[in-house]
């Protein structure tokens, strides 16, 4: 995605979390409404970098008993008021227009830029900085044409869903064997964007956090993997002067 095709979404209050893994558990959904919670408490907007579940085979998976808890509140929260983005993750690519429809969540492409406290931020899911991992990249590259999206969203949802755990499955053994470097995210690609003018890049996607400054072309910014929103909670609250790490889970 070039740089133009980047929407900006201006914020003033603004939560942003990412790698909720919603699955129908009791402990994620409750984590979920908090999160919603806490937004509405502060009047804030929500952005949520991609993985919003666990797996996601398609629109007609709202029909499924599985994600519907999830699914009603989030829509809820749309009608009482929330604005929430997302930025469609490796897991729940495949989310679409019914879903956009039927919660009222905006659903937008590999990045966005949020423009906050007068900095542009880079925000994205973080895959597609994983160039090391050759083999996932043409995957995703594989999985994301529009051509094979439609033939998959063509296909019974039990086989979807058989697919889509066949792919988890050999993902999980992939990563065992992969070398650690393979598993970083790429910084020249990060150095890119803030050359780009951008002073912070942020993204999921790796489950490791992660925060430090980085140079280039004369300029520096702060690079960010966020906390994986499915291990305590955490999201980065955007409604003070600066931008701070909290948590709605368990802390201990």
């Amino acid at each position: 995605m070039s740089r133009s095709e980047i929407p900006v979404i201006p914020v003033q209050r603004c939560l942003v979390a990412t790698d909720l893994h919603c699955d129908g558990s009791t402990r994620r959904l409750t984590w979920l409404r908090r999160l919603l919670n806490q937004c509405q408490q502060l009047e804030a907007s929500l952005l949520l970098l991609g993985d919003l579940f666990d797996q996601w085979c398609g629109d007609d998976q709202m029909n499924l008993d599985v994600n519907q808890h999830e699914v009603r509140a989030l829509r809820t929260a749309i009608r009482e008021g929330l604005q929430i983005s997302v930025i469609p993750g490796n897991r729940d690519f495949l989310l679409g227009s019914r879903f956009e429809s039927h919660t009222g969540i905006q659903i937008h492409g590999d990045a966005v830029e949020i423009q906050w406290g007068g900095q542009r931020w880079h925000c994205s899911h973080g895959d597609l900085f994983g160039t090391e991992d050759r083999g996932y990249q043409r995957l995703r590259k594989t999985l994301r044409h529009p051509l094979t999206r439609t033939v998959l969203l063509s296909m019974p949802m039990s086989l979807r869903q058989f697919l889509a755990g066949g792919i988890r499955s050999g993902s999980k053994r992939s990563v065992r064997r992969k070398h650690r470097t393979r598993m970083q995210p790429d910084l020249r690609m990060v150095e890119s964007r803030i050359a780009e003018g951008y002073d912070r890049v942020l993204c999921g996607h790796f489950h490791v956090s992660r925060q430090e400054v980085v140079h280039c072309a004369g300029r520096s910014g702060e690079f960010q993997i966020l906390e994986p929103f499915e291990e305590r909670g955490a999201y980065l609250n955007l409604c003070g002067v600066t931008p701070e790490l909290e948590w709605v889970g368990e802390t201990s």
